[in-house]
């Protein structure tokens, strides 16, 4: 074990000031950072190899096995996982697992987009028949009366036939004037002949 220390106060040396290194001459292994990072021989080496009367060329079997050709030519051995453990397959949902807020919240906004992409393409006297509709559904949501909202809009329905609507055939067969009143029976169905915070005890 050959030790080495940095004495020069040259701002140019490429070793920081007062370092010690450690080279080892049985496999000519340096402790500074450029060979313990990069795996060749650094200049310190060198420079004992030479003031040693070594030979300047390092032999093949004393460099790190990363840099030989036959180490890029040799057959490497691959571990073989078990297929089961990584096997890729589709992710199926489960109907039964409870949603956190998080998606609900998700779930509900992309509803609730919709509507506001609506809104802001209507009229002034429209938009404000619509948020007055809004805000009697956000009165029937705040209690709990969603059935209200459902069975006004399947009777709706019936009167237009009998037929079950999609969502986007549903506003195509109820005009805007229809769905104003689909809101405002819902919420009249609540809100009439008794307070509903008296009615309905909030949750």
């Amino acid at each position: 074990m050959i030790l080495i220390q940095h004495n020069s106060d040259n701002e140019d040396a490429l070793d920081e000031p007062r370092a010690e290194y450690s080279v080892n001459k049985r496999d000519w292994v340096c402790s500074c950072l450029f060979m313990s990072s990069r795996l060749l021989p650094c200049r310190h080496v060198f420079y004992l190899r030479k003031a040693l009367n070594y030979e300047n060329v390092i032999p093949t079997q004393l460099l790190n096995p990363r840099w030989l050709i036959s180490t890029l030519r040799s057959k490497n051995d691959v571990v073989e996982f078990s297929g089961e453990s990584f096997a890729m397959a589709p992710v199926m949902q489960e109907p039964n697992v409870v949603w956190d807020s998080n998606r609900k919240f998700r779930e509900a906004s992309a509803v609730t987009k919709t509507i506001n992409e609506h809104l802001s393409g209507l009229g002034m006297r429209e938009y404000k028949t619509a948020i007055r509709a809004l805000h009697n559904i956000a009165t029937l949501f705040k209690h709990g009366q969603f059935d209200v909202i459902l069975d006004a809009s399947e009777q709706r329905l019936e009167c237009h036939g009998g037929e079950l609507f999609g969502d986007t055939e549903f506003a195509d067969a109820l005009s805007e004037n229809d769905s104003n009143s689909v809101v405002n029976e819902a919420s009249a169905g609540v809100l009439e002949g008794a307070d509903i915070s008296h009615s309905v005890q909030p949750t």
